[in-house]
């Protein structure tokens, strides 16, 4: 997606930082989920990428949000690829840098 658009633009760790205070403040229990549906069930990363879907012209995939959100934290972030590699889950840093688009620039 855009650059502009992307959640580590609006500052999402700090959305989620201050989620994460008031649920404590209401004493919410850490091993419920994170977020919810109506129902009370957890929202899963297939409902996050169907309503994505439903909400833009832009195919949208588990990959192509995993491409986007590596790109946008080294590109704009500021992670290198050793923490995003660290963070994302990646077994080395050559896999991670692979998600990593040349949009970010060349010196990845």
């Amino acid at each position: 997606g855009s650059p502009a658009h992307h959640p580590c633009s609006v500052g999402a760790a700090r959305a989620v930082t201050a989620w994460l205070r008031l649920r404590a403040r209401r004493g919410d229990s850490p091993s419920e989920p994170l977020w919810a549906k109506s129902n009370g069930s957890p929202v899963s990363a297939a409902d996050v990428i169907g309503l994505m879907q439903r909400h833009t012209s832009v195919r949208v995939t588990r990959h192509s949000v995993r491409i986007a959100s590596a790109s946008a934290a080294v590109g704009e972030g500021g992670l290198t690829v050793a923490q995003l590699a660290t963070l994302g889950g990646w077994k080395s840093q050559d896999t991670c840098r692979a998600y990593v688009r040349s949009a970010v620039g060349a010196s990845i």
